[in-house]
């Protein structure tokens, strides 16, 4: 964001001056110089103030949501006139492949919701970076907040479907579904690369039910 701004001072004959700025803001950097009021004047060399940083956002967690993440943080403490007068919201960087965030190539997120934002586009198997940070409406940016990187193991999301495959299946039992049992039968068979190994412990549990359900289904249709 660049903003240009020219003051014009009264015309004096004193060799001191001075002007009052009033409308600095908060995580701006201002570059100011001084000339004499004539056409062709050369400035002075550029003077740099940095005004007071916006606080970044702070806490920032992420968790694990099967195949997503949810991300927290806490809204820092701000200025009052900030807090009561400024329209703000938040960005979420993200770095894929990377423990860093680099602000230049990390994909931005903008968040006018309150936490927790979830992530949907996580691939297995790949390191992601977070952070936070906030944005007035005028452009004025806090720092990062701190990092967080985590990722989620292919083998995770494997286990999270096989532990969804026997909920289904005890749940297809009880409600004496014969089917249960033929897919249970073609699992617990082998040949299917990821069930075929995944049930052995709890065979005799499921041929009891799965006898159950077929006693029941033979004896209704008998």
């Amino acid at each position: 964001m660049n903003k240009h701004i020219v003051v014009t001072l009264p015309a004096t004959n004193e060799t001191v001056m001075k002007h009052m700025f009033h409308s600095i803001k908060y995580g701006g950097t201002y570059n100011i110089t001084v000339a004499t009021d004539v056409e062709n004047a050369i400035p002075t060399q550029p003077f740099i103030y940095i005004a007071p940083p916006i606080k970044p956002p702070h806490q920032l967690t992420v968790l694990h949501d099967n195949m997503e993440y949810l991300i927290y943080w806490q809204e820092p403490d701000l200025p009052e006139h900030i807090r009561k007068d400024t329209e703000r919201y938040f960005e979420i960087l993200v770095a894929e492949g990377s423990r860093t965030i680099n602000e230049t190539t990390a994909k931005i997120l903008v968040v006018k919701d309150p936490p927790p934002y979830r992530y949907k586009d996580a691939k297995t198997d790949t390191i992601y970076t977070f952070a936070a940070r906030l944005v007035t409406n005028e452009g004025y940016q806090s720092p990062l907040s701190e990092t967080w990187s985590t990722q989620i193991s292919g083998e995770l999301s494997l286990t999270f479907f096989k532990y969804l495959f026997l909920i289904s299946f005890f749940k297809l039992c009880f409600n004496n579904n014969f089917f249960s049992f033929l897919f249970y039968r073609i699992a617990a068979s082998g040949d299917n690369e990821y069930f075929g190994h995944i049930i052995p412990r709890y065979t005799d549990l499921f041929d009891c039910y799965s006898a159950r359900c077929c006693a029941r289904v033979f004896h209704r249709s008998t």
